[in-house]
């Protein structure tokens, strides 16, 4: 399950959506698992502007999805990709 080529995008990380080029230059070349979806969150943290709405979410709201919708999109994207079937564990 190596990420060979990645393209991250945020829609709700700022005044308009971004390109999380730092989180892609991690995950690109390496194996999906748990300390790596720490590390991608966090370099994609880094990179977000987060903030609250005031007729939306909270921005630690937003901070905290953050990790666990990167997770969500990498293992469905994994699923869909060709090639031998992987088993994505949090653990």
């Amino acid at each position: 399950g190596v990420i060979d080529d990645i393209r991250l995008a945020v829609g709700a990380a700022g005044p308009r959506p971004i390109r999380a080029r730092r989180a892609e230059a991690m995950l690109s070349g390496r194996t999906w698992g748990a300390q790596v979806g720490r590390e991608a969150s966090e370099a994609l943290l880094q990179e977000a502007s987060l903030r609250t709405s005031p007729h939306r979410a909270t921005a630690e709201y937003r901070r905290m999805l953050v990790g666990v919708l990167l997770q969500r999109v990498i293992e469905a994207a994994l699923a869909a990709a060709p090639g031998p079937a992987l088993v994505v564990s949090n653990g």
